[in-house]
Parts: structure tokens; C-alpha cells; sequence
């Protein structure tokens, strides 16, 4: 996982973030940002954390365990974590929201502009 960051350390802003599950239902993040940190060598790692309400998580795990988030930062740097490790808080009332958070497990696949569009026009968003 050397080096796929393309980024020094600092906080970047998300312009658009979605969780989403392989039927493409999917859940816009809020205040989306992400966290990049430099360690010994210069090796990068990455966390990200977004707002969205538990509820609306939940039900898109219902169905699937295996989700992915899509991230735009602003073109070109669209990109696509697969499987990442996605905590968030345990309330599950209706209306709630927490803060998730979003490590990768691998390296994100760079998407192409195209890609992005497409992969955003199949998205089926949920909201409260």
C-alpha cells in the first residue's frame, strides 16, 4: 500500500462522498473530509469521516455486508475505496446523526471522469 496516497499530510475537504452497496443504494456523507498522516519513512495513511444518520447506514447493511465509498475532491482525484473498515456510533434512532468514520483497506482505484459519472448516475441515494 506504499505510496498510492497522492497527498502530503493534512486535512482535504470532500466535495461529494458516498457509501454504497453492491445494488448501488447508496448514502451521501455530510462535511465529508479527509485525514492524511505521515509516518516514519514518509509512509501515508489515511482516515476519513463524514456525517450521516446510524438509521441510514443500518439499512443499507441490511442487505449487504460489503460496502464501498465513491470520494470527490474535485477533478481529477475521484476515487473508489473498496471494502473499507467503516465505524460509526451504535444510536440507531431515526433522525440521529453521527460521525463515520473510514479507513481503507487497500489502495482506492483512481476513477477517471467518465468512470465517476457513470458510477455516480447508477447510484440509488437514500435519505431520512
Amino acid at each position: 500500500m506504499d505510496n498510492w496516497i497522492p497527498f502530503g499530510q493534512g486535512t482535504y475537504a470532500v466535495d461529494r462522498a458516498y457509501i454504497f452497496a453492491p445494488d448501488f443504494k447508496a448514502l451521501a456523507l455530510a462535511q465529508p473530509h479527509i485525514d492524511v498522516h505521515e509516518g516514519q519513512g514518509g509512509r501515508r495513511s489515511l482516515v476519513g469521516r463524514g456525517k450521516a444518520a446510524n438509521a441510514l447506514l443500518v439499512e443499507l447493511l441490511e442487505d449487504h455486508d460489503h460496502l464501498d465509498i465513491v470520494l470527490d475532491l474535485g477533478p481529477p482525484f475521484t476515487f473508489w475505496l473498496k471494502s473499507p473498515d467503516i465505524q460509526a456510533g451504535k444510536v440507531f434512532t431515526p433522525g440521529v446523526v453521527a460521525t463515520i468514520q473510514f479507513v481503507p483497506q487497500g489502495p482506492w482505484q483512481v476513477l477517471s471522469a467518465d468512470a465517476f459519472q457513470d458510477l455516480l448516475g447508477r447510484l440509488r441515494r437514500i435519505t431520512n
